[in-house]
C-alpha cells in the first residue's frame, strides 16, 4: 500500500507542469562517478548500486539539481529519440531512484538548473539501476559511516 502511494507521489513529482528538482539523500547516500559508471552507496541499508551509459548523465543532472524537464530536454538534444523513449526512461529511472530512497524531490522554486552537457554516447539505451546486496553485512559493520562529522578514524587526543 505504501509503495503504491509512494509511486503515485513520484509520478506527480515528475509532472512537467510542476517540475521538481531532486536532491541526493545524503548523508546516508553517497556516490562516486567514474569514467562510465556511477556507484551509489546507501550507507543506512548497506546496499550499493551501479548506473552506466546514459544513467551516468541522468544521475549527474539530478544530483546537480536539474528537474526532470531539463534532463529530458538535454537528452533530447543529444539523442533526438522519438516516440517518448527519453521521457519514459527518465521518469522510470527517477521513480526507481525514489523507491530506493536514493533521491527525493527538493526545491520547486525558480527555474530548473541548466544540466551539464551529456557525454558523447553513440546511441540512447534505457538506463538500468543495478542493485547489489552482496556486501550488505560489511557495509553495515563499517564504522566509516558512523562518525560525528569529525571524520574517521577518530583523531588521537
Amino acid at each position: 500500500m505504501r509503495t503504491a502511494a509512494k509511486r503515485d507521489k513520484s509520478k506527480a513529482d515528475t509532472n512537467m507542469s510542476s517540475p521538481a528538482r531532486y536532491r541526493v539523500n545524503s548523508p546516508n547516500v553517497v556516490h562516486q562517478t567514474f569514467a562510465d559508471e556511477v556507484v551509489i552507496l546507501d550507507l543506512a541499508r548497506g546496499l550499493y548500486y551501479s548506473l552506466t551509459g546514459v544513467g551516468v548523465d541522468i544521475w549527474a543532472m539530478l544530483a546537480g539539481g536539474a528537474d526532470a524537464e531539463n534532463v529530458i530536454r538535454a537528452l533530447h538534444e543529444q539523442f533526438r529519440e522519438e516516440n517518448g523513449a527519453v521521457e519514459t526512461a527518465v521518469v522510470q529511472l527517477i521513480d526507481e531512484l525514489q523507491r530506493e530512497d536514493l533521491i527525493s524531490p527538493g526545491d520547486r522554486s525558480g527555474e530548473g538548473s541548466v544540466p551539464p552537457a551529456v557525454r558523447k554516447i553513440a546511441r540512447f539505451a534505457q538506463p538500468a539501476l543495478v542493485k547489489y546486496t552482496d556486501m550488505q553485512d560489511l557495509l553495515l559493520l563499517d564504522p566509516i559511516h558512523q562518525n560525528d562529522g569529525a571524520g574517521w578514524p577518530p583523531a588521537n587526543g
